[in-house]
């Protein structure tokens, strides 16, 4: 890929621009500091390595029973108001 000028950067798990939370399904989230209490609508926030930066992209968050419900709701949430605005 380097040939046709595309780079690739591998980045330890929680510090690149995508969590992929499925390699930590060892324990929930949130006892492994990685879903926090934030201020978002349903209160909780997916966090970088650093415990404080918001995650862009969060990868496979079926994985954890907290999460999914928050992501189900925020689904639902954005749909409705999608239909309002039809």
């Amino acid at each position: 890929l380097q040939s046709h000028g595309c780079t690739i950067n591998v980045h330890k798990q929680g510090d690149g621009a995508v969590n992929n939370l499925a390699a930590m399904r060892n324990s929930p989230l949130r006892d492994q500091g990685v879903v926090i209490d934030g201020k978002a609508n349903d209160g909780i926030v997916v966090v970088n390595n650093d415990k404080s930066t918001p995650s862009p992209v969060v990868h496979q968050f079926d994985r954890d029973k907290e999460l999914k419900v928050a992501m189900r709701k925020r689904t639902s949430l954005m749909l409705a108001r999608w239909r309002s605005s039809l």
